[in-house]
């Protein structure tokens, strides 16, 4: 708002405006493998969004019904802590939902052109894309993705890699018609079709695997660079114990009563 007024003032004048948006208005794509995580991470987003007293969440009783876990589920204990904890609640794989961003708001469930953050699955996302032949295809709403996240990419791999693939392949290409877009205000690297060098891309992975690597080395393409982080394998590890137990070793016999222990 700030900047159209600003722009507005600078017509007037008759020199160069500000060049703050894309082709389209999503700007943040995030990838999760169920819609039990996707309601984790609404939740968190509104709590750092909105604070104060003046909060207003559109749509909110619908997405607490649809992504939202079941009144009557009960946790399983006959299964380990990671399978409770990756299918605990909706397991749907298959979703989508547009958020909008505003001072003291959040509309949930926006079309996608009215969208800043675009949070989906990679069968869900692929469904909207659609594939080579089919009549309705519609991916100009991802050509103005400045941040793409994949979450628990390795769940991906037990799931469908060519979906996610697809997704990805479909990020800041040109749009294939006329969006309403104001091009006096799109940012010169975007109408140079450098989007993908200019993209931010984060992987979080339990583990990698060549799968992730090749999607880390030839999808991700950022002129400044990449950074790979993991967890520190530390060898030795019982020297590093900082209270030493005292271990006792007890030389069985067959004879009754006969134990010698030693240490």
């Amino acid at each position: 708002i700030q900047n159209t007024a600003q722009n507005e003032a600078v017509v007037s004048t008759q020199s160069t405006g500000v060049r703050d948006q894309g082709f389209t208005r999503p700007k943040v794509l995030i990838l999760f493998p169920f819609r039990n995580v996707a309601h984790k991470f609404v939740h968190q987003l509104l709590k750092l969004v909105l604070s104060g007293s003046k909060k207003q969440i559109s749509n909110r009783k619908r997405f607490e019904e649809e992504y939202g876990p079941d009144s009557e589920e009960k946790s399983n204990m006959t299964k380990s802590l990671s399978y409770q904890k990756l299918f605990l609640g909706n397991n749907d794989d298959f979703f989508t939902l547009g958020l909008a961003l505003a001072k003291n708001s959040v509309k949930l469930y926006t079309d996608f052109y009215n969208s800043d953050i675009i949070i989906a699955s990679p069968l869900g996302l692929r469904n909207v894309i659609g594939g080579e032949g089919d009549k309705e295809r519609d991916y100009d709403f991802l050509s103005s993705i400045e941040v793409a996240t994949f979450f628990m990419t390795d769940v991906f791999l037990m799931q469908n890699w060519e979906h996610l693939l697809h997704c990805v392949q479909h990020l800041n290409l040109k749009p294939t018609q006329d969006r309403g877009t104001d091009f006096s205000r799109v940012k010169m690297w975007a109408l140079d079709g450098l989007g993908r060098q200019m993209r931010q891309n984060i992987i979080f992975s339990a583990w990698t695997s060549p799968e992730i690597s090749s999607l880390f080395s030839r999808e991700c393409t950022n002129y400044r660079g990449s950074v790979q982080v993991g967890a520190l394998v530390q060898e030795n590890v019982l020297s590093s114990i900082l209270y030493p137990v005292r271990q006792v070793f007890l030389r069985q016999s067959d004879k009754p009563d006969d134990v010698t222990p030693t240490e």
